[in-house]
Formats: C-alpha cells, sequence, structure tokens
C-alpha cells in the first residue's frame, strides 16, 4: 500500500519545531502604543477592573444630540456654563483584553440627588476596584445589575497608569479632541443658537 499524502507530510515537516512556544507574544518586537482612551461605560458584555487609585472629578459638558461628553478646561468658562454643565467623575478601567478606556459617572447634583443608574455605576466602580465585575440593565429595574467574574485575577495596567501625572496624560489623550477652553467653540455655540 502506497504511502498516503498525510504520511509524507508527517514524514517531512518536524511539526514539534514549528510549534509556539507559551511566550509567543513576546515573540514580536512591535509595542503597542497608547495614542487614544475612549470615554465610555462598560458594555454589558465586558468584565472590567476600575483602577483603585486613580480618578478625576471635574465639570463637563455633554451634547445631547451627539452623546458626546466634553472637557471644560477654563475657569471663567466653568463659571459661565455652570447651569449646563454636568459634574462627574472619571475612572480609568481595564477589559479581559487590557483595553484602557475611561468611565464618567455622574455625581450628585447640589441637593444630593443622583438617579439609580449613576448611584449603582458609582457603587459598581467601588466594586471593581477588587474584582472582575460587569454592569447590565434588566427591565423593570432603573439602576444596573452588578455580576461578579467567577474568576478573579489581577488585571495588567497599562504602563502609562504606573507614570508620574498618570491621570492627566490619559485625559489628555481621552479629551484632546472633546476639550472646549472658549465660548466660540462650535458646540457651544450650537447649544446657545440651537443650530442643528
Amino acid at each position: 500500500m502506497g504511502s498516503t499524502g498525510i504520511e509524507k507530510l508527517t514524514e517531512t515537516f518536524d511539526f514539534d519545531a514549528l510549534r509556539l512556544p507559551q511566550n509567543y507574544g513576546q515573540m514580536t518586537n512591535v509595542k503597542r502604543l497608547l495614542v487614544h482612551v475612549p470615554v465610555k461605560k462598560p458594555n454589558r458584555h465586558e468584565f472590567f477592573r476600575v483602577h483603585p487609585n486613580l480618578s478625576y472629578n471635574a465639570l463637563f459638558f455633554e451634547d445631547k444630540n451627539d452623546k458626546e461628553l466634553y472637557l471644560i478646561m477654563d475657569l471663567d468658562l466653568r463659571d459661565e456654563l455652570l447651569l449646563e454643565l454636568v459634574p462627574k467623575v472619571v475612572y480609568p478601567y481595564v477589559n479581559r483584553s487590557h483595553e484602557l478606556k475611561l468611565w464618567a459617572i455622574r455625581l450628585p447634583n447640589a441637593e444630593g440627588k443622583l438617579d439609580g443608574y449613576n448611584r449603582t455605576a458609582l457603587e459598581a466602580a467601588k466594586l471593581a476596584m477588587g474584582k472582575w465585575i460587569r454592569i447590565k440593565t434588566e427591565d423593570g429595574v432603573a439602576s444596573y445589575v452588578v455580576e461578579e467574574a467567577a474568576l478573579q485575577s489581577e488585571p495588567r495596567w497599562p504602563e502609562v497608569l504606573s507614570e508620574p501625572n498618570a491621570m492627566a496624560k490619559v485625559l489628555a489623550l481621552a479629551f484632546k479632541d472633546h476639550s472646549i477652553s472658549n465660548m466660540d467653540h462650535p458646540v457651544i455655540q450650537k447649544a446657545i443658537t440651537g443650530a442643528l
């Protein structure tokens, strides 16, 4: 009986020598550079961890039409737009794929009021500082439902978060195109004039 193609192939190649080693990810000479940090709430399918030592409280302008968030960069502008601005805390977080993102959560207003979603988001962020969790909504529940991952491990944080002025660097990457420093900004003009 003649030799089959598979038998010839196994005799020709040393498949064990071609096997990827356990550290195959370190074989490349490419380093991923951090050039942008998305500002978005964790999605319902991703488990995430919030950095336990970094956060930033500030006033933001929310573009209701585009659902975009803008950091106010000028103190005088904050005073002028105060009634239009929203206080938020921003937390850096990573998902299981080690992607760095920022989560901006509304803080209580001057009367201390906060809706159920933002209240449970703040609680979830604190929980995520010590364990992998995810958040999701359910019908009839006016807040987030928090679920803990069965498998827990330490997160792998990007190098930038251990550098001096880490939060400032991350904020600069996240809001470089979403910051407002004067009243002439198109988003502010659109809000003032009601133009579409």
